[in-house]
């Protein structure tokens, strides 16, 4: 851990050459005039806006992901009670947040390069974008839903920056069709772990695994067969040709099959880098018996898009990490992580 934190000390220099981008994107015009709210959110933002401000301004200093835990805490749930609020996703204060979480985000994104091992962006949901030394994949990109959208011009700037859009379920808050014209349009392949629905009118388009290998440019990925439930998700490994490694989990939710997860079938217990898991993953405690994990990157908190009872805020996603006793990072929307090649345990 001691050389995760001098890597992001290291890097810090380099991200300060983007502060005038990453400025000029946060004090960007604002968006076009969401729909006329009611009087409840209207009120509802005027209690909830300067909370979203005051976090918006402590991330724009940009700290690093891995210091100030107790800090970076207090601040997240500075926003818990307003993206618990039940029409969350029709706040025009959560919503131009959003935005320039992801203003701040593809300015970073477009400014970066890695040289060795990988760089792991979180973005709205369990979106992460993973970029290597020659390639650049997105997991679960969608817009989002209600008026908390990332905006359009830059989800396209995100497809034409990455090299294929991996999609762990064929659940509504892990896909969105429009994404996925916008990568078949370019000419790159859509992954996803069974054939969507007939309505969606490109389904031949697409590239099914429900288990094996794709072999990217310097990077591997394997493709486990899960479920959420009784539906198909798949489980993605990454691992870059210098040795780092991280899985995205989706929604990781075996309860239907207990016993026969796909987990239980790894001895020894496998070694990675980072683990991204949807963080209210009933599963975890015995998936960690099997995926050793150096750290746990936080994912899939404060969803909207779900009902109140299904959403889960940075007070529970703080609890849960305490309670495996591994390192973890708690990024916000379209903050990074880097991931050195080798990771040291």
């Amino acid at each position: 851990m001691n050389r995760i934190k001098r890597t992001l000390r290291a890097t810090a220099a380099k991200l300060a050459t983007a502060a005038i981008l990453l400025s000029a994107a946060v004090f960007a015009p604002p968006a076009p005039a969401h729909a006329q709210p009611t009087a409840d959110i209207q009120a509802a933002c005027s209690e909830y806006s300067p909370k979203f401000a005051e976090l918006g301004v402590w991330l724009d200093s940009r700290p690093p992901v891995l210091d100030n835990q107790a800090e970076r805490e207090a601040k997240l749930k500075l926003i818990d009670d307003a993206l618990l609020y039940p029409e969350a996703k029709l706040m025009p204060c959560a919503a131009d947040f959003l935005r320039r979480r992801m203003e701040a985000f593809i300015a970073d994104f477009e400014a970066s390069s890695v040289d060795s091992g990988m760089v792991i962006w979180k973005l709205y949901n369990h979106t992460v974008i993973i970029q290597t030394p020659e390639t650049a994949i997105a997991v679960d990109l969608i817009h989002g839903p209600g008026i908390m959208r990332t905006p359009r011009e830059i989800i396209e700037r995100i497809v034409a920056r990455t090299d294929i859009l991996l999609v762990t379920h064929h659940h509504g808050d892990h896909i969105d069709w429009d994404v996925w014209d916008m990568y078949l349009d370019a000419g790159k392949k859509v992954v996803v772990p069974e054939p969507a629905k007939k309505e969606y009118r490109r389904r031949d388009e697409l590239t099914v695994i429900r288990q094996g290998k794709i072999d990217l440019p310097g990077v591997l990925v394997n493709v486990f067969p899960s479920y959420q439930k009784k539906d198909l998700d798949s489980v993605y490994l990454f691992k870059t040709k210098d040795g780092a490694t991280a899985m995205h989990l989706g929604d990781e939710n075996n309860i239907m099959r207990l016993g026969s997860e796909w987990y239980r079938k790894i001895k020894p217990p496998m070694e990675i880098d980072v683990l991204i898991p949807n963080i209210w993953c009933p599963n975890l405690k015995p998936l960690l018996d099997h995926i050793k994990p150096a750290l746990v990157l936080s994912s899939h908190e404060h969803e909207i898009g779900h009902p109140v009872e299904g959403r889960r805020p940075y007070s529970y996603v703080y609890r849960v990490l305490r309670a495996f006793g591994l390192p973890y990072a708690v990024p916000a929307w379209g903050e990074r992580f880097a991931v050195p090649a080798p990771l040291p345990r």
